[in-house]
């Protein structure tokens, strides 16, 4: 297994806990199984009437859950919102964990592989990034650090050691971390401007993206993915 799944698999995102407080193991698998439960829940609800007309109260009788149970997993709003964030990144990490790309031994065909998977998943996400895109703003401060941290880590851990592999980024940090930057904002382009492609199925779609990626980078040699 390579240091970028296992840095990938070591990667389980946790709330910060008041007080510095500690969960047992069963303690910490209810609080997952729960979170999971309110990011869905939530997200049906900000889907339909976005993050300021969507109510705890209709939060939470999507969740399957009283308001007191809601209440124990969360103390604001905002909370519920992060939640969401959290939750999108850590499926977003397990959906690269399957792609398996790690198995392939050229270095442009795992990079191949992770656009592909990665661009699936952004591409059948369309309204849920769409959605995370135009609510983040409505983040507290401590909760959109924590996000943006997030987010670079991402791309520390996976784009730019993806692409330390390729010679023309040996020699320089800053085009290495550039470049890592602007791969990454590129597989949000779908979701974010699918309208403009449209008339085109997500498979060609994607692989347009994919060869636009590897000539930018001056990179080729790998069949498409079907």
């Amino acid at each position: 297994m390579t240091k970028l799944i296992k840095s990938l698999k070591a990667k389980k995102i946790k709330p910060k806990r008041p007080n510095g407080s500690v969960r047992s193991p069963k303690k910490e698998e209810l609080v997952a199984t729960r979170e999971s439960q309110i990011a869905a829940g939530a997200s049906n609800v900000m889907l339909k009437k976005g993050y300021h007309a969507a109510t705890t109260r209709e939060i939470a009788q999507e969740c399957g859950m009283s308001m007191g149970q809601l209440y124990s997993y969360i103390t604001s709003k905002d909370d519920i919102l992060y939640i969401v964030f959290r939750q999108m990144y850590q499926v977003f990490i397990e959906h690269i964990q399957m792609s398996k790309q790690e198995k392939a031994k050229d270095p442009v065909d795992r990079l191949r592989k992770a656009l592909f998977y990665t661009l699936k998943f952004t591409g059948s996400q369309r309204k849920f990034i769409q959605l995370l895109f135009t609510e983040s703003r409505h983040l507290d401060k401590p909760h959109l650090d924590e996000i943006l941290d997030m987010d670079k880590k991402f791309i520390l851990t996976f784009w730019r050691e993806m692409l330390s592999e390729f010679d023309l980024f040996k020699t320089s940090e800053k085009d290495l971390d550039f470049a890592a930057s602007v791969v990454h904002y590129l597989l949000v382009f779908l979701p974010l401007r699918s309208w403009t492609v449209a008339d085109r199925p997500l498979e060609e779609n994607i692989n347009s993206l994919i060869e636009f990626i590897l000539r930018g980078l001056g990179l080729t040699g790998a069949p498409s993915i079907k």
